[in-house]
């Protein structure tokens, strides 16, 4: 496992060490030759080689963060509020209700102390291997994607794939020339994402996702100076503060969405796009 050698990970308490990420790849990688059921879920943004590594021995991978049909986000409130995050309401309910035979949870300076400590329920309540990591690369990857010529929906959503560890060929174009920004992370209601040019430049939490970088406050608060941008963060999250901030000081237009996007800020959006986009 030499790319366990190169990969930066945080050390310390809340995080496994190098020698229990070993046994446990062991672990499934054995689980697998047996042509056993290996699916595997994740928090956050691990490191790009473990999750390519841990894709290449799983049957099936589930991003923990992602709406699905079959879950409900009320199956957490065993032990969250309603009024909570609902990405990490929707990732505890997946993690417990979902056939999961092990999981990698980021657990670092790169993840919110929502993330965290929802990963410690995790923990503490699922009944499969688990691994607690903090993505603690510092050298950004290209973003390729972020900057494309590609609807945003499919920008987003190739994001997230990529930090599951699947790989892209050469077929994202750069975008000359970009029209708006889109600040935020992945959105819980991807539907905002369609009001957006396809020369949108994506910006912020999502960007360091692409670039492997999460916990890099630097390129996360990155904002091209005169770019319209529309600042986004999920109701409850303290995301909301820097984006409010960010808004102010681009003469952007902050949002602020829980569940789905309403009439009202849909509005809001639109118009904004309407006057600044040129």
């Amino acid at each position: 496992m030499q790319w366990l050698d190169e990969i930066q990970i945080e050390h310390g308490p809340g995080h496994s060490s190098r020698r229990v990420i070993k046994e446990i790849f062991t672990q499934m990688t054995a689980w697998r030759a047996k042509g056993e059921r290996c699916t595997l879920g994740f928090l956050g943004v691990p490191p790009w080689r473990m999750m390519h590594e841990a894709r290449r021995i799983s049957g099936d991978v589930i991003d923990l963060d992602m709406p699905r049909g079959d879950v409900s986000k009320a199956e957490a409130e065993v032990f969250l509020p309603r009024i909570f995050c609902a990405t990490l309401r929707t990732a505890l309910a997946n993690a417990l209700n979902l056939p999961i035979d092990w999981m990698i949870l980021a657990t670092g300076y790169d993840k919110c102390d929502g993330g965290r400590f929802v990963a410690e329920i995790i923990r503490h309540e699922a009944k499969v291997p688990i691994l607690c990591v903090g993505n603690a690369e510092t050298k950004p990857l290209p973003t390729t994607i972020s900057d494309s010529h590609l609807p945003l929906r499919e920008k987003v959503n190739r994001i997230i794939e990529f930090v599951s560890g699947v790989t892209f060929g050469d077929d994202c174009t750069p975008e000359e020339k970009s029209k708006c920004g889109y600040w935020g992370v992945p959105p819980h209601d991807q539907d905002v994402l369609d009001l957006f040019p396809d020369e949108t430049r994506v910006l912020g939490w999502t960007r360091t996702m692409e670039a492997q970088v999460p916990a890099a406050i630097d390129l996360e608060l990155w904002v091209p100076d005169a770019l319209p941008t529309v600042f986004y963060a999920q109701a409850f999250c303290q995301k909301n503060g820097i984006a409010k901030y960010l808004a102010e000081k681009y003469n952007g237009l902050y949002i602020e969405v829980d569940h789905q996007l309403s009439s009202s800020t849909k509005a809001k959006v639109e118009a904004f796009l309407k006057f600044r986009v040129k």
